[in-house]
């Protein structure tokens, strides 16, 4: 019995290790091949039309988070509120190529997705800046043309849900803890 709970354990360990490192390998490498092969989307859109070199911003409140959560639930029981956000945000950059520039139109665009590691709680007194990880999506523009937001929320959910599968939060929180340490000179 007790060589058993051991195996279980040493199992468990070996399990989580290699999550990890085989996790932290392919968030790298996919943070690496979004830096090489991407640009910002917005800046061909403000080179080509006038009406982009002004920024401006619209705010309209659809539903409040209870009645928001609850739609996406009756859409796709696997989708979560970030799944919704990041749709609509995806529908909206769509629509600015659509309007400003159709004929350079990229075939995907990256999201950052901002991620609260600690699942969203703050003890009272305790700072959330400093558990906030982010991932990156890789949304694709061509497979959402003209669909119905439906199809849209489904396909990025899933998306979303494959980007989860690798703790790239922890290690951008990593990363970002251990550059500010050595760019104010702190010690590790």
């Amino acid at each position: 019995e007790k060589d058993g709970l051991l195996l279980q354990l040493g199992t468990l360990i070996v399990g989580i290790i290699f999550y990890y490192i085989v996790g932290t390998i392919k968030a790298l490498s996919a943070q690496l091949w979004n830096m090489a092969t991407s640009s910002n989307p917005f800046d061909e859109l403000i080179d080509n039309d006038e009406r982009c070199k002004t920024r401006s911003i619209a705010w309209k409140k659809l539903a409040n988070v209870v009645e928001a959560k609850a739609l996406v639930k009756r859409i796709e029981t696997k989708a979560t509120l970030n799944d919704l956000f990041v749709t609509l945000l995806s529908a909206a950059v769509e629509k600015q190529y659509e309007e400003f520039n159709p004929n350079s139109y990229p075939s995907s665009v990256n999201f950052v997705i901002p991620v609260h590691l600690s699942g969203g709680l703050s003890l009272p007194g305790e700072s959330i800046g400093n558990k906030i990880g982010a991932f990156v999506a890789h949304i694709p523009f061509s497979q959402f043309s003209n669909s119905k937001t439906r199809i849209r929320l489904t396909q990025i959910s899933h998306i979303m849900r494959n980007a989860k599968k690798v703790p790239a939060p922890q290690i951008s929180w990593v990363i970002t803890a251990l550059i500010s340490k050595f760019v104010s000179g702190e010690e590790f």
